[in-house]
């Protein structure tokens, strides 16, 4: 995504990362049940799971090459980034 810089005189373009992944504010500890953000359901077909565990995603990296922090669940085997999820009772 590319935006100008109208302060300047001469326009500037810059260039951000929209796909720049961070460690995620809240990280929700084993046994919390969680629900994806979009509303979509996950893996099993259930809108609510149980995080059994707080791992490095294996193929989504962050800007540094480290993986992005997810999710692992109980009730099926989806890693999910733990970005994309919200503590079930404010869902």
């Amino acid at each position: 995504m590319k935006i100008t810089n109208p302060s300047n005189s001469v326009p500037r373009i810059m260039e951000l990362n929209v796909n720049m992944k961070t460690t995620p504010d809240i990280i929700y500890p084993e046994g919390t049940k969680v629900c994806k953000k979009s509303g979509k359901p996950f893996k099993s077909l259930l809108k609510v799971n149980t995080v059994s565990g707080i791992i490095e995603h294996p193929y989504k990296k962050d800007e540094n090459g480290k993986g992005v922090v997810s999710y692992t669940f109980i009730e099926d085997d989806s890693i999910v980034e733990a970005d994309k999820c919200k503590i079930f009772k404010i869902c």
